[in-house]
């Protein structure tokens, strides 16, 4: 791993996350909005530019419904993912709604959950795919059931990213299920971080359960070593760090890049959003190197930043959703 890449994409990090919050701080409830949004930029090797951002971001405003989620912050990470992942943004924001409806029409409830999962869809496909649609509300209905507690509308991205995975559908939950129960034999604390490890080391991976199993614990330990603890809002990182052979030996580089944050004013009141952030950036580094790149790890590890991302930008947006009447007027 390049260490001064990294360096660079940290300082390109804050210096992005230091414009949003002078540009947009009147529009955004939180730092960590910030946080996400320059992170998706950096992880994505996009370049920021301000102008284009807000005009995107204003575009979305104007052409949705007056009660639609879109309306409120949500706008402006669809507006960087938008940004980051088209040449024509706008068009391309029409043909995503679209695809939202597809995800309503196939029983998906409205709202945040329903729009970042139509998104991560929308990623992947660049349009409608309808038995995929219906495939993820399937498997959906498959996590309910094994979890009726656990599982709620904040797990319908990942339900589209594993139905991307090549398995039959019931194999692939007893598989989900596997790793939860293992995981939790070994120490890992049942609930939804734990549930989102699963579904994490359930994706695309050239490794066994057994082996993937094995590194989690290792990666956990390492965490605890280093003071990161091995509490249950690092689970999901656990797991990106897991899929890499030897991911555990870059838990001292999150340890060092996080705890640089945490000394710094727009940061230090972000802990654990400074350890996500920084293991994104890590792993993303990481997949820059060929010996990944060209394996199916590189996939594997694309659709998990891209999961982890599209799960903090749902947290994120339902704490400042406005949505009337449980409705959402797209």
């Amino acid at each position: 791993m390049d260490q001064q890449r990294l360096e660079r994409k940290m300082e390109r990090y804050i210096e992005i996350v230091s414009q949003l919050k002078r540009k947009i701080k009147w529009s955004v409830s939180n730092n960590q909005t910030y946080m996400m949004i320059a992170s998706m930029y950096v992880v994505n090797e996009k370049e920021f530019n301000m102008d284009r951002f807000l005009d995107m971001s204003e575009y979305i405003k104007d052409e949705v419904g007056l009660f639609s989620t879109l309306k409120s912050q949500t706008r402006f990470t669809t507006a960087a993912m938008l940004d980051i992942h088209f040449d024509t943004p706008k068009e391309m924001f029409h043909k995503y709604l679209e695809v939202y409806e597809a995800f309503v029409d196939q029983r998906f409830q409205r709202g945040v959950f329903t729009y970042i999962a139509a998104m991560v869809h929308f990623l992947k496909h660049g349009e409608l795919n309808l038995p995929l649609v219906q495939r993820a509300r399937s498997i959906y209905k498959g996590m309910r059931v094994e979890h009726p507690f656990l599982t709620t509308n904040t797990d319908y991205p990942l339900s589209v990213l594993l139905g991307e995975v090549d398995k039959e559908e019931d194999a692939l939950i007893n598989y989900v299920e596997a790793f939860y129960a293992h995981l939790n034999e070994n120490g890992f604390t049942k609930g939804n971080q734990l549930q989102f490890l699963s579904h994490i080391l359930a994706l695309p991976s050239e490794e066994s359960e057994k082996i993937l199993v094995e590194r989690v614990q290792k990666v956990k330990s390492t965490f605890v070593d280093f003071r990161l603890k091995g509490k249950q809002a690092y689970y999901p990182e656990m797991g990106m760090l897991s899929l890499i052979e030897n991911g555990a030996s870059h838990v001292s580089t999150v340890k060092q890049l996080s705890s640089k944050l945490d000394k710094e004013k727009l940061f230090k009141w972000y802990p654990d959003m400074n350890v996500k952030i920084t293991t994104n950036i890590v792993v993303s580094e990481i997949t820059e190197d060929t010996n990944v790149t060209e394996t199916n790890l590189y996939t594997a590890i694309e659709a998990i930043v891209q999961a982890q991302q599209a799960a903090m930008v749902a947290v994120l947006a339902s704490s400042s959703a406005v949505v009337a009447g449980g409705g959402d007027g797209s």
